[in-house]
């Protein structure tokens, strides 16, 4: 349980992480120059990041149900002991259902361009060289 309470956390970590950069930005901007711009960025920043943090801890709950129910399902459980997780995933839907197809629909949809689509042969891309050792022994022994 513990490892995956750990692993739940570095996973929600890692999806805020340019979530949290931005509202850290945003809090540095409102300290250095305070005004009710900077603090109206503050809050939208704040606003999104419980937004997220919100919807990445309900698909968390949601799957972590989901998983229950399978393990029960797999030994044979009662659908009195099922019951409880089934509960469980149709309360968080009702609760965060739209927020859930709200991002799922974002997450869908195709990625805004920065600066425009670049002209062909604008870019190149160089993979690095990967070399590997010619032996794994001695003498050249394999």
């Amino acid at each position: 349980m513990r490892r995956g309470r750990a692993q739940a956390r570095l996973e929600l970590e890692a999806a805020l992480e340019g979530e949290a950069d931005r509202l850290q930005a945003a809090k540095q901007a409102h300290a250095d120059h305070p005004s009710e711009e900077t603090r109206a960025a503050r809050r939208a920043e704040m606003e999104s990041l419980a937004e997220t943090r919100s919807w990445l801890r309900a698909l968390h709950a949601i799957g972590k149900a989901e998983r229950e129910i399978t393990r029960l399902a797999s030994r044979g459980a009662t659908a009195d002991e099922i019951r409880p997780y089934e509960q469980q995933i149709t309360h968080i839907r009702a609760v965060h259902g739209p927020l859930i197809d709200a991002m799922a629909q974002l997450a869908s949809a195709p990625a805004a361009e920065a600066g425009g689509e670049l002209p062909p042969g604008a870019a190149e891309a160089a993979p690095p060289v990967v070399r590997g050792r010619a032996r794994f022994g001695k003498g050249g022994d394999v």
